[in-house]
């Protein structure tokens, strides 16, 4: 198991990194009387610092949310873990709207099924409805698997800001939680 230091109130304590799921950490710590869910806490893994805010404590489990999307490195593929979903969208081509299938989502990038062919490694526009909010996001097909009625296609968002990207880390997270109220 990986180790890892918790910095509080300048002090250091160290815990087991027990899992990383999207920005969802758990870590297990001896001695957890001192954090509380809300507090914010830095994170040290192999001479890198990061923030992290503690979403939920469970006796020696410290749940943390980590706000991985200004430290990821995006030219190495499936950095982060992709949600599960399925939600009707729309690829901007050529002036036509093509409808497909959002399959699967991250904090990096998605994955879509469509009945068409559509060019690899060539930008296209998406929208979708998420989070009660109509996202336009352009995105970059890095993957295309042929299917039996159609393709999947694996994209990393291109051009994007922290900002557009709130719904999709949120819809993300609220998956997450939700795993968790089942621990």
């Amino acid at each position: 198991m990986e180790f890892i230091q918790l910095l509080k109130n300048q002090e250091v304590t160290q815990a087991a990194l027990f899992s990383v799921e999207g920005e969802l950490m758990n870590v297990i710590i001896k001695d957890s009387k001192e954090f509380h869910a809300g507090d914010s806490v830095a994170c040290v893994v192999n001479d890198q610092k990061f923030d992290t805010k503690i979403i939920k404590k469970q006796q020696y489990n410290l749940y943390l949310y980590i706000p991985w999307f200004d430290q990821l490195n995006l030219r190495e593929r499936r950095k982060a873990v992709r949600t599960c979903c399925e939600i009707r969208a729309y690829i901007q081509s050529e002036q036509k709207e093509i409808p497909v299938t959002v399959l699967d989502v991250s904090i990096t990038g998605l994955g879509f099924f469509c009945a068409r062919k559509l060019s690899a490694h060539r930008p296209y526009k998406i929208s979708f409805m998420m989070e009660e909010t109509m996202n336009h996001l352009e995105v970059m097909i890095q993957h295309v698997q042929e299917t039996e009625d159609g393709f999947r296609y694996g994209c990393q968002f291109i051009n994007s800001r922290e900002g557009t990207l709130f719904p999709i880390r949120r819809y993300i997270l609220k998956q997450q939680l939700t795993k968790l109220e089942d621990v």
